[in-house]
């Protein structure tokens, strides 16, 4: 395979972009951005430079993975080994050996085991040892904004690092993601998602699904370094620094010092490790209740052929509020053997996975109201975003729709260049 090929998979998945968004940027289909990343197809120069336009580089950088650059001698040996030495980066940072093998990888093989220099630290973060020295968690490290919640009126925070924070979290995240995780935690691992966490339930006659209520702003940075402690027998002080470094400091009555940032690259495997010893105990209460347990972030789904009993909610709740965490009531939803049931955002009925009704009802009310010539360019990338999003549940879901609203993309846009 020619190394742009490859470098161009590897920055996608560096960025925590899926195929079917970065296909959407592009303009070119899935299937067309599967043969270019496995080097069944070469990139031409003008798609270089959407690449260059979405992931914020330059088109001369992507250009130094292309498969010619070692025949050519005037770029001399300095470049190809820059070249060389960014490709391997790129594969680290991904994991790559651990991805294509499938398998889980000790604790102790992490770069943390066992550290307690900030030397070291400071190398793998890619920072210097002053700044690790000086470091002190702030609110201003992050952008804060809003956004409105799913099927509410209400809206939530989001803390999204900044630019070098954000760099710093990323490489924290691919340390940390050697951790052996078990197999009913469905979010924050590769090839996982809210669509495998209902999949786990496909079959199940009844199920009651849970809510944490506040789960992010609940976290506790006590936790987190207990966490890195005993996890990976980091010395107390670098175990401190890299919760000061996870969390963002907070004045709170109740006792809370910080909490987790929910728009960093580490965001959901660094939460569900803080409380990876509660979730392991659910695990097991399950087990022995003949119970199927998953965790997609902060919400709880059980199942089980036979019907559960209210009991276990109480079971449940207790152990949850031995840490300091609170069910959100409200939202836990039991389900009989002939409900429809509604697990992190698709619909569970007759063994089959299904786009929920308003989902389906809104981006209906959406064609409506604008007819496809009509719309513009934003709102078609919106309509499109919304549809492909609902293709990963049901992969034929609006195709004929998604098609023409494409077509109308296309011939939009030599207008507005």
């Amino acid at each position: 395979m020619n190394m742009l090929n490859e470098a161009l998979r590897l920055i996608r998945v560096f960025h925590d972009m899926n195929a079917k968004d970065l296909a959407l940027e592009l303009d070119i289909s899935v299937a067309q951005l599967s043969k270019i990343e496995t080097g069944k197809a070469s990139p031409q120069i003008a798609l270089i430079e959407k690449y260059a336009r979405i992931f914020q580089t330059t088109p001369a950088s992507l250009m130094l993975f292309a498969e010619n650059l070692d025949k050519d001698k005037g770029r001399g040996k300095f470049k190809v080994a820059i070249r060389n030495t960014m490709f391997k980066l790129l594969k680290t940072l991904e994991g790559i050996a651990d991805d294509e093998t499938g398998s889980n990888v000790s604790n102790k093989n992490s770069h943390l085991y066992k550290l307690s220099s900030k030397t070291k630290l400071a190398t793998l973060l890619g920072c210097s040892t002053q700044f690790l020295h000086n470091f002190r968690s702030s609110s201003r490290q992050y952008k804060i904004f809003t956004l409105p919640k799913p099927n509410s009126k209400e809206r939530r925070q989001v803390e999204d690092p900044k630019d070098f924070i954000k760099d710093i979290h990323r490489r924290l995240k691919n340390l940390l993601s050697v951790i052996e995780v078990p197999n009913y935690l469905k979010s924050g691992v590769k090839r996982k998602s809210h669509i495998d966490n209902a999949k786990t339930h496909i079959s199940a006659n009844y199920c009651v699904v849970m809510d944490l209520h506040g789960f992010y702003r609940s976290g506790r940075k006590t936790f987190l370094r207990e966490m890195f402690k005993t996890t990976f027998k980091i010395v107390d002080d670098i175990a401190w620094l890299l919760a000061d470094i996870a969390t963002i400091p907070q004045k709170r009555k109740d006792g809370i010092e910080s909490y987790f940032p929910t728009g960093s690259p580490f965001s959901q495997i660094i939460i569900f490790l803080c409380y990876k010893k509660t979730f392991d105990d659910i695990d097991a209460i399950c087990e022995t209740h003949g119970i199927t347990f998953s965790l997609y972030v902060d919400d709880m789904t059980f199942s089980s052929p036979h019907k559960i009993p209210k009991s276990f909610n109480k079971l449940i709740e207790k152990r949850i509020e031995s840490v300091k965490l609170k069910l959100n009531v409200n939202k836990t939803s039991r389900y009989g053997k002939n409900n429809t049931k509604i697990i992190t955002g698709c619909a569970i009925k007759d063994n089959n996975i299904f786009v929920k009704n308003k989902k389906r009802q809104d981006i209906i009310d959406a064609l409506q109201k604008t007819d496809v010539d009509a719309m513009s360019i934003k709102d078609i990338r919106s309509t499109l975003g919304k549809i492909t999003s609902q293709q990963q549940i049901e992969p034929d879901f609006m195709d004929c729709t998604k098609r023409k609203l494409l077509a109308k993309l296309r011939a939009l846009k030599p207008q507005h260049q």
